[in-house]
């Protein structure tokens, strides 16, 4: 039997814009600050939180993009320092939907030449468009030291990501 061009055309368009409704994906842009940390001192621990997350984010199937790593002396703002105000704004051309902002403060610390421990981490959501202030998680960090403290620290950055997927707007 042969169905007319109109019906099989309107099966066609409903059955493709189901399935591409699940293709379309989030666009999530990623941006780490310290807190309390001389610019001088070298670590690890901003690129291994932000790959941790955007590794999360990307295995969901999000567009994952990262902003610069900042150092600021503290960020006790609600939303986040001005220096980020910039990244943002590119966020905002680039067309991410989301933006996920990660501070890792540091113990402060007598020797200054001695990288300080992270003492907490605040990961934030922020809706771009339009602008919300969606969730924030605080987490205590007591990390592990040795050969063992980067794989320690990943799987804190990862399980971070995790608790902020329910608030993308989109089943999981």
């Amino acid at each position: 039997m042969k169905m007319p061009f109109s019906k099989f055309t309107a099966a066609f368009i409903t059955l493709g814009l189901i399935s591409i409704s699940e293709v379309f994906s989030a666009n999530i842009a990623v941006m780490v600050v310290e807190t309390n940390i001389p610019h001088e001192l070298k670590n690890n621990h901003a690129g291994i939180w932000e790959s941790g997350i955007m590794d999360v984010f990307f295995a969901e199937g999000f567009i994952v993009s990262n902003a610069r790593i900042l150092r600021v002396a503290e960020n006790d703002r609600e939303d986040f320092p001005p220096e980020a105000l910039d990244d943002f704004q590119q966020a905002i051309e680039n067309g991410s939907d989301y933006f996920v902002l990660t501070t890792l403060k540091y113990a402060v610390q007598q020797d200054s030449k001695v990288p300080p421990d992270i003492s907490n981490v605040s990961v934030k959501l922020f809706r771009i468009t339009p602008y919300q202030f969606v969730v924030e998680k605080k987490l205590e960090l007591d990390l592990k030291k040795g050969k063992s403290a980067q794989l320690d620290e990943m799987d804190k950055a990862q399980a971070a990501a995790k608790t902020l997927l329910p608030y993308f707007g989109r089943k999981i």
